[in-house]
């Protein structure tokens, strides 16, 4: 909770950075003073505070000029702001319709090339400098039938000829819910606007290219294990953020496709708002079963069902008008998902913490962003979500790689444990069958036999699931353990020879010699007329060590042999030596080496990296 507060502090101070230290100029009454603004030292500035409005006209230069008696002034009014929250004559407009605004700017000397850089405004507009047009985006009319809306931002350069000039903006509504200048305009010097515009747009490429590695790193991991949604829903996020950041911002999709509609852009970006959270509360329900309720969720991805055909079917100016509503909706998603982390993070759930900070970072992110869409904090760089967004998928990915990890490891485990189950009921029937025999002779030989027995029994179980390594002096033990009690049921059929350098100093997982020796005795030693040797050597080759068990049997069929070279198994014995085989592979990158001796009998061997 602490992390979050201090990157949720630090987030508000990256949301604020287009603000430059020196309190920023307001405009009054229409006027905008820059006498005392040094534009070198100062930076750029935010043409924010009271313009002149004139509701339902569309103005010129030459109209003020000639002091048209059809002008009719309708009060200062707030800028940015949308001018549907204007009080005009005690009414408010509504948010279709069409006015224009003007700002007298002044300075004693401008001797440079200035700029203004121009966020979306709702829905088209023209800009002038006094009688100079310079900017255009779509089309303005006072009319539904003249107008033509369109979302652009662009950066446009002016040099002033005077030390007072009008900034005349007109701007025209009939698509969307609210209209108007609703983004600050700033200005500064040309070199500071072009500035702010390629780091905007060096970012966003960033954070783009980003998310669709990580998109395309999730897809191919869901490509391997489909049955693990939770990945699909970070694809489907993922896919969600890119398309969100190419509708919004400088709003590249314009580039993309030029011929692309308005209502088409606004469409995707309500949808990529409905879209985005949910995918991640998804995402971490996978995670956290227990800990988030199906039928809960069910209802959220309804909701947001409803939401999208609402907004296929609808006109603009309809679905458009209950923004708010959805911003509540998407906090109160937000506020389940952290306190249903938050109870995961007390169940001590695994990454349950790492969770709850990405997704109260989240939540801070959306909040801030809201904020600087309603003006309560300035910022013209764009908001912090979609950085955010970029931090939590690279936590994300992380998160994902650790539970694979530990998957493998488990599995690992597992392999042990299967190994154990798959020794004990051969060895343990015949072993107490043997004893059973040996019980009536009594006296030494049935005392050795349960003693022996006692012996491997208890190297055995020492090697639990859990112990990843241990000594090669430790599975020595546990072999001769095993041959002890076979030798006690096999007579002088079975003889058996051990001859291990630094077996002290040499590590390697469990039961990685056991399977070879049972293989040996079971189906080599033990089916030879007359018996056999197993000889069982370790021994350092350079900067490898070298384990070999050799026997004097019956010898190893070919087709195991084959098989074993190729991953297959075909019976009890490929089954114990193709096992140990995949062990090596994936913890040394090395194989088993099983060949057959000149002289029957079957030599195994296999070599660990020190």
């Amino acid at each position: 909770m602490i992390t979050s507060l201090i990157s949720g502090l630090i987030l508000l101070k990256i949301a604020n950075l287009s603000l430059i230290s020196k309190p920023q100029p307001i405009a009054q009454n229409g006027l905008l003073d820059l006498t005392d603004w040094d534009f070198e030292k100062d930076g750029t500035v935010q043409l924010n505070g009271e313009w002149e409005f004139y509701w339902n006209q569309l103005l010129t230069h030459e109209d003020f000029k000639e002091n048209e008696p059809k002008i009719h002034f309708n009060g200062y009014q707030q800028v940015p702001n949308t001018w549907d929250e204007y009080n005009i004559s005690g009414k408010h407009p509504k948010g279709t319709g069409y006015g224009t605004y003007r700002l007298k700017v002044k300075n004693d000397n401008w001797s440079d090339t200035f700029g203004l850089k121009i966020l979306t405004m709702s829905t088209s507009y023209i800009i002038m400098i006094d009688d100079r047009v310079i900017a255009t985006n779509g089309t303005v009319g006072d009319i539904p039938k003249k107008t033509k809306p369109k979302y652009n931002t662009q950066s446009v350069s002016i040099i002033p000829t005077s030390n007072e000039f009008h900034i005349i903006v007109q701007v025209s509504n009939f698509t969307y819910a609210r209209g108007g200048i609703w983004r600050p305009i700033v200005f500064g010097l040309d070199y500071d606007i072009r500035k702010i515009t390629i780091k905007t747009s060096r970012n966003e490429m960033f954070l783009m290219g980003i998310i669709l590695i990580m998109m395309c790193y999730h897809f191919i991991l869901y490509c391997v294990r489909k049955e693990d949604k939770s990945l699909l829903y970070a694809v489907i996020g993922l896919f969600v953020t890119i398309l969100r950041i190419l509708v919004t911002g400088e709003y590249y999709i314009t580039t993309l496709f030029p011929n692309i509609s308005f209502s088409t852009i606004i469409l995707l970006e309500y949808c990529t708002l409905y879209w985005g959270l949910i995918t991640w509360v998804l995402f971490i329900g996978k995670l956290f079963p227990y800990e988030f309720n199906k039928n809960i969720l069910k209802i959220f991805v309804f909701v947001d069902i409803f939401f999208t055909v609402a907004t296929f079917t609808l006109p603009i100016y309809i679905y458009t008008n209950y923004l708010i509503c959805i911003e509540i909706y998407n906090i109160i998603l937000f506020i389940y998902a952290i306190l249903r982390v938050i109870i995961a993070a007390k169940n001590e759930k695994d990454d349950a913490q790492l969770i709850l900070y990405c997704s109260i970072l989240l939540f801070t992110a959306y909040i801030i962003d809201i904020s600087i869409f309603l003006n309560f904090i300035p910022n013209i760089t764009g908001g912090v979500f979609i950085t955010v967004v970029a931090v939590a998928v690279l936590i994300q990915a992380y998160i994902i790689s650790r539970r694979y990890s530990r998957a493998m490891e488990q599995s690992k485990i597992s392999e042990v444990a299967m190994l154990q189950a798959q020794i004990s009921p051969h060895f343990l029937h015949n072993a107490m069958n043997a004893l059973a025999e040996l019980s009536y002779q009594g006296g030494d030989v049935a005392y050795d036999a349960i003693t022996s027995f006692s012996e491997y029994l208890r190297y055995s179980y020492d090697l639990l699931p859990q112990s990843k390594m241990i000594s090669l002096h430790k599975e020595i033990e546990l072999v001769e353990a095993y041959l002890k009690v076979e030798k006690l049921r096999f007579g002088d059929k079975l003889h058996y020879e051990i001859y291990v350098e630094n077996s002290k100093t040499i590590y390697l997982p469990p039961f990685m010699i056991q399977p070879l020796v049972e293989n040996a005795v079971r189906h080599g030693v033990s089916k030879k007329k007359g018996g056999g040797v197993i000889i069982i050597s370790g021994k350092q080759e350079g900067k490898l060590y070298k384990i070999m068990i050799e026997d004097s049997g019956v010898g190893i069929s070919e087709d195991v042999i084959n098989n074993l070279a190729i991953g297959e198994k075909t019976n009890s014995m490929g089954h114990g030596l193709s096992n140990v085989n995949k062990r090596l592979i994936n913890k040394y990158n090395t194989r088993l080496n099983v060949i057959i001796n000149e002289h029957m009998g079957t030599t195994a061997y296999f070599f660990l990296k020190i």
